[in-house]
């Protein structure tokens, strides 16, 4: 779902064995993670949109964003769609 989009920076997965060889990831770690996050928030030029990603980068249910941003759980849907389609299209 939240993927780095460009080729010189680094994937989740990449970030995920750095997280997981030690306890704690690293301020430069934490960093880099925040930027990407922005870069791929930055991408997405509805609020609604934004606010839903980071909804969900917090963890939370399709039903629960639903309820958070008082939209339907069909519109929830939809607009994921949209964000994934947003996203996979820079990776293009």
């Amino acid at each position: 779902f939240f993927s780095s989009r460009r080729r010189h920076t680094r994937s989740l997965c990449d970030w995920s064995s750095d997280v997981c060889s030690s306890d704690l990831p690293t301020p430069a770690l934490l960093a880099e993670m925040n930027e990407a996050r922005e870069r791929l928030l930055a991408m997405l030029h509805d609020a609604e949109l934004r606010a839903l990603a980071l909804a969900k980068l917090e963890g939370c249910t399709n039903e629960e964003c639903a309820e958070r941003l008082k939209i339907s759980p069909r519109t929830v849907d939809r607009k994921l769609k949209i964000i994934r389609k947003t996203w996979d299209d820079v990776r293009s």
